[in-house]
């Protein structure tokens, strides 16, 4: 995905997911889950009475992962990329200026929450005394060990990176008010949602 980004990304608008991670260990894990995840919810929404035409354009569309394994690298893709990204799912401790840092995900996290306080960003660990600190931040938490990983991995992504039923929530009471699984029902809720 990282050959075809600039052009894809930048110049059609494609979306993208960034994944920092220094471990080979779990990037060869995330990798090839969430690229599976992206073809099913890619699958699942070109069946919605697309022409064949609009089908290949849309499996030619499926978001781009971006992978970044140190603070630095991560900046430069979320700042190269931010317009177009969909969220971030990052580790806590990888490099920075050198030097393993055991809080780098977060000094990234601060940096995103810089751009937006609302930035879909999952913080993964090997260590479960981070959450606290992620949740602080307002983002959400996966144990990197967790028996259910990839299932809490496709949950988030479906839930917080666009691909979930679309909610309507009311501002004030920050409750659900409405949900749309498709553009039929979509259409029908938006027309009962009152601003």
């Amino acid at each position: 995905d990282s050959m075809n980004a600039e052009k894809d990304i930048n110049e059609i608008g494609v979306k993208a997911i960034l994944l920092v991670e220094n471990s080979i260990r779990f990037y060869t894990r995330y990798l090839p889950l969430i690229y599976r995840i992206l073809f099913k919810q890619t699958q699942s929404f070109i069946q919605e009475g697309l022409n064949e035409h609009r089908k290949i354009m849309s499996k030619r569309g499926r978001p781009k992962i971006l992978l970044a394994k140190t603070y630095e690298e991560a900046i430069d893709l979320f700042d190269k990329y931010k317009n177009n990204l969909i969220g971030v799912i990052s580790d806590v401790s990888y490099f920075k200026n050198n030097i393993k840092n055991t809080e780098a995900g977060f000094h990234f996290l601060r940096y995103v929450r810089g751009f937006d306080k609302y930035f879909p960003v999952l913080i993964q660990s090997s260590s479960l005394k981070n959450e606290e600190q992620a949740l602080k931040l307002n983002a959400k938490f996966l144990y990197k060990h967790s028996e259910t990983l990839s299932l809490e991995l496709k949950h988030y992504i479906a839930k917080y990176f666009l691909f979930g039923d679309f909610e309507f929530w009311n501002p004030k009471t920050g409750r659900v008010t409405k949900k749309a699984k498709d553009l039929k029902s979509f259409q029908k809720a938006l027309s009962r949602v009152t601003l």
